[in-house]
């Protein structure tokens, strides 16, 4: 092939990625158009590869985890019932990666779509939450998994900022951080505040020796964006107190108490079928569980979609395999050894922030926080020699 005819294929092929860090963070259902994008970019890269697939991709274990998660998502779906929304945004990625040439996926690359993704989240929140002054529930993409983006692209562009020489990309990535932690704190998202925090301890831990003046520099703009953002902070602060306190009398109608009692609902629905779970019958169990008196009324008047744990949530939805499967999917990309340190050091931060994430919400229930989860820890954890210069 001709060097324009690589260039335009190239690009195409990761057109995928522009969308994931740019309109995917925008839109209203904009998973379902991704499967258009990622058929452009999947033909695009079997084309620059003359139809010829990686066998090396087929065995990679979070490959491997990938595609056990989809057919028991087939499976599921078409027997007890699952999401069709985490179905599609699975078999995307699944077609996508394999075609897809991993090794364009350059921490140069990634630094510029960090910077991309941060500046698209900003713009989405400020916009919902300041402009329009919409109430987070009515937003396009849900606060909370969008918050998890914001704070992945966050931990993401630290972790880079500590590992890359290149003063522009270093630039670039200390933009990106600033911007992303703004949005972080903006989204008043309790669980992906406490995410980011832990994440970024245990990136700046290890470079407190070394790297002095960009943690006291990194630490100015964190102190300036707080005082910045302090009376939403401030606010959230005070709500949790009176919920905590409210729990403590025994009122357990608010934010907190509600998910605590989702929790004990869960551990009853789970009884019924440890093994393979309640699909979509979930909701009817919980009906029968307050008709037995087991569970308090408002929590069978809220029919919860899902119950604010990841872990818990597909415990009760696809068993203690649909749970395996989960953990597998999470993990599995941390366990490669191929993959050069600093790879490893960006899987940890991604799988750090949806781990955390998934303690009180559900990111692997939304298309969006699935696509943008395998499309980063995939490829990073894959031998990419364009990355071991850096």
């Amino acid at each position: 092939m001709k060097n324009k005819t690589i260039k335009y294929l190239e690009a195409a092929s990761m057109l995928s990625f522009f969308y994931v860090f740019s309109a995917m963070l925008i839109l209203r259902s904009s998973d379902k158009i991704a499967v258009v994008i990622f058929i452009i970019s999947t033909v695009s890269s079997l084309i620059l590869s003359k139809g010829k697939i990686d066998i090396k991709k087929l065995t990679h274990p979070p490959m491997l985890a990938l595609l056990a998660s989809c057919v028991f998502a087939i499976a599921s779906y078409y027997t007890h019932g699952s999401s069709s929304r985490e179905l599609r945004a699975l078999l995307a990625c699944y077609f996508l990666l394999l075609a897809f040439p991993w090794h364009l996926i350059t921490l140069k690359r990634l630094s510029y779509l960090l910077l991309l993704g941060s500046v698209f989240s900003l713009l989405y929140t400020t916009y919902h939450s300041l402009y329009l002054n919409q109430p987070r529930g009515i937003w396009p993409i849900n606060a909370i998994p969008s918050a998890t983006m914001s704070a992945t692209i966050c931990s993401l562009s630290l972790c880079l900022f500590f590992n890359i020489k290149e003063p522009i990309l270093r630039r670039i990535l200390s933009i990106s951080f600033i911007i992303s932690l703004i949005t972080v704190l903006l989204s008043d998202t309790r669980g992906a505040w406490v995410a980011l925090i832990l994440t970024m301890l245990a990136i700046i831990i290890p470079n407190i020796k070394r790297n002095k003046k960009n943690i006291i520099y990194l630490f100015i703009i964190g102190i300036s964006s707080i005082t910045l953002l302090q009376h939403p902070i401030s606010e959230r602060f005070h709500q949790t107190e009176k919920e905590i306190a409210k729990i403590s009398s025994g009122n357990y109608h608010t934010s907190i108490g509600l998910r605590l009692q989702m929790w004990l609902a869960a551990s009853e629905i789970i009884k019924t079928n440890p093994a393979l779970g309640s699909g979509t019958s979930h909701k009817e169990l919980l009906q029968q569980l307050y008709k037995d008196k087991k569970i308090p009324s408002i929590i069978a008047k809220e029919r919860p979609a899902h119950y604010h744990n990841q872990y818990i949530d597909k415990t009760v939805k696809g068993g203690l395999i649909g749970l395996s499967l989960f953990l597998t999917i999470l993990i599995s990309p941390l366990l490669t050894k191929k993959a050069p340190k600093i790879q490893k050091h960006l899987i940890m931060c991604i799988v750090s922030i949806y781990a955390i994430a998934s303690l009180t919400d559900v990111p692997f229930n939304h298309g969006q926080t699935i696509i943008f989860f395998l499309l980063l820890t995939i490829p990073l954890s894959y031998k990419n020699e364009n990355n071991e210069e850096f």
